[in-house]
């Protein structure tokens, strides 16, 4: 007599199967935690190795394009290499990839006070344009300082690399000085460690009892740096009695 075969439970046996490997495909995963609220659920420390060698991108001075993220892909890099100022153009990512996420730290060979790492914005010297870089406002991000970070996430839907923040020495100065109305004052401040290509922002921050068409007539004229100083020229287009004018400067290192 010739074995028989449930059919019935053939299927079920088979369906069953199939929800064991589809379902966990489509469930929470949860480390540390049975109760996960979202795709991944960490309850814990989260830790981005930099390998055993460790991962390093080695750059050369001025451009580079393409770099590659070696055989073993990871999400923390040192860069060295590069003897002066350098940019990186646009970064090799994982085909197909949406969402990889890059942390560089600026460990380049440079002397002291200037370890410059620009991040080029969609520069046209990438000629992959999926290797290519947006960064904040359209702009080159300068990434100054020895150690600064930055961290790229990549967007499939723009087929570009993103910045999703970046780690710079930032330091503060105010200063205070009384000018005549109606005069141009120029004023030099002396601070170690400046360059000629520091990034400096500046603002008027205390304008305490003018009128708007008075604070309109108070104008930066230029803002420059130089080696140890930075200089700056105001006019005061106002008329009356001196004015006491408090600046603050933003310096980016």
């Amino acid at each position: 007599m010739k074995n028989r075969i449930n059919v019935t439970c053939l299927k079920l046996s088979i369906l069953g199967s199939l929800l064991l490997v589809v379902f966990p495909m489509n469930s929470q995963v949860g480390v540390g935690t049975t109760t996960p609220k979202t795709a991944l659920d960490i309850d814990g420390a989260l830790s981005y190795r930099i390998g055993s060698s460790p991962a390093t991108i080695t750059v050369v001075n001025g451009n580079n394009n393409s770099l590659s993220l070696g055989g073993t892909v990871y999400s923390f890099y040192r860069i060295s290499g590069a003897t002066s100022a350098f940019n990186i153009n646009g970064i090799i990512p994982i085909s197909g990839v949406d969402g990889q996420i890059v942390t560089l730290v600026n460990e380049s060979n440079q002397s002291a006070g200037q370890e410059i790492m620009y991040i080029t914005h969609n520069s046209a010297l990438e000629t992959a344009t999926s290797n290519r870089i947006l960064a904040p406002n359209g702009q080159d991000l300068m990434i100054r300082g020895k150690y600064a970070t930055v961290t790229l996430r990549y967007n499939s839907f723009n087929s570009r690399w993103e910045v999703l923040n970046n780690f710079n020495k930032v330091e503060t100065w105010y200063t205070s000085f009384s000018m005549l109305n109606n005069s141009v004052a120029t004023i030099t401040l002396a601070n170690q460690g400046i360059t000629p290509t520091s990034g400096v922002t500046m603002s008027l921050c205390d304008v305490t009892g003018l009128t708007a068409a008075q604070k309109n007539n108070i104008q930066i004229e230029y803002l420059e740096t130089q080696t140890d100083q930075f200089k700056f020229r105001v006019r005061n287009g106002n008329g009356g009695s001196p004015k006491s004018l408090v600046y603050a400067i933003m310096l980016y290192k």
